[in-house]
């Protein structure tokens, strides 16, 4: 085990799922290192275990309806799209695969009555994304 309790080197498997396991927040520093995670874990196959266990968590989050979590995870996303910006192969396979979850989180997100701003960001992402080309 590595300092800071963190199993496994930075591109393990073990590694992003400890990094998945203790994202609580918005923390941008948290949501870099997934997002970096995933990437080099993936090295631009949407197949791979690291991008599928990025998406086991996000399924996992919308199963529950966990709306916050779903806004991070989805911060992930938009840090991914965003590094892989000039990648247009691993960037439309990216945003092919996300665009599976944005009606659920979507719809997560509007029936949330607890927090306004968090369905407002999350509702907000899709739109910035289509500004970026991301779903073009």
């Amino acid at each position: 085990m590595q300092a800071g309790g963190m199993g496994g080197d930075e591109n393990s498997l073990e590694h992003l799922e400890f990094l998945l396991q203790n994202l609580n927040g918005y923390s941008n520093v948290k949501i870099v290192q997934i997002a970096k995670a995933v990437l080099q874990g993936s090295r631009g196959d949407c197949n791979g275990p690291h991008f599928q266990m990025y998406l086991k968590a996000l399924d996992t989050a919308c199963g529950v309806g966990d709306v916050r979590r779903c806004l991070a995870l989805f911060y992930v996303a938009n840090e991914m799209l965003q590094s892989t910006r000039n990648d247009r192969a691993w960037n439309a396979a990216l945003a092919s695969t996300l665009s599976t979850y944005l009606p659920r989180v979507c719809a997560i997100a509007a029936s949330n009555k607890v927090e306004w701003n968090v369905p407002m960001n999350i509702l907000r992402l899709p739109g910035v994304w289509r500004k970026d080309g991301v779903f073009a």
